[in-house]
């Protein structure tokens, strides 16, 4: 009996029992939708162990070099899935001179200093096959964190706190006397 005829005859709990309340035997009752008739038989022979452990013999180095790989690459580029909120969460923030987009800005800009700073750190538990793929993963890695560093200096200049405008430097130009005060 298929799975598709199980679950037509018998749509409740009280149909499977009403049918079969009489009968005690096991081989009478339907098999259930999914059930493997031959997965049973090997895993009562003892046989379905073996296959399971033959399969995982069977995968070779290359695909393993390959998932070590790719892990790392989700590594270095784990940085980047952050940007695109923070470029939001700043974006949103005011612009004037207040505690909390203040304190905002310098934790971002302070995290991704730091990010970069332990790159050895976040790479310490990982195994590749040669040290050029390590390097490239490491230079990925600090350019991904370079990209919430950016935002973080982006917004202290829109915040005002860059020193990049003449008038931050006021203090430190010559007075210019003119013509009209000279004469007295």
């Amino acid at each position: 009996m298929t799975g598709e005829n199980w679950i037509n005859y018998y749509k409740t709990e009280d149909e499977v029992v009403e049918k079969f309340s009489g009968k005690v035997n096991i081989e009478n009752l339907p098999f259930p939708p999914g059930y493997d008739e031959q997965i049973y038989r090997l895993q009562s022979e003892g046989k379905l162990k073996k296959s399971l452990k033959s399969h995982k013999k069977a995968e070779s180095k290359e695909e393993l070099e390959r998932l070590k790989r790719k892990k790392i690459w989700e590594l270095a580029i784990k940085p980047v899935k952050s940007v695109p909120m923070n470029a939001l969460m700043m974006y949103m923030s005011p612009n004037s001179i207040q505690i909390i987009s203040i304190m905002m800005t310098v934790t971002l800009f302070f995290n991704s200093l730091r990010d970069i700073l332990s790159v050895n750190r976040a790479f310490a538990n990982t195994e590749a096959e040669s040290d050029y793929d390590m390097f490239v993963m490491k230079t990925v890695y600090v350019i991904s964190c370079s990209g919430n560093l950016l935002l973080g200096i982006w917004k202290l200049n829109s915040l005002g706190l860059i020193p990049n405008r003449t008038s931050d430097w006021l203090g430190w130009e010559s007075t210019i006397l003119s013509q009209q005060s000279v004469a007295l």
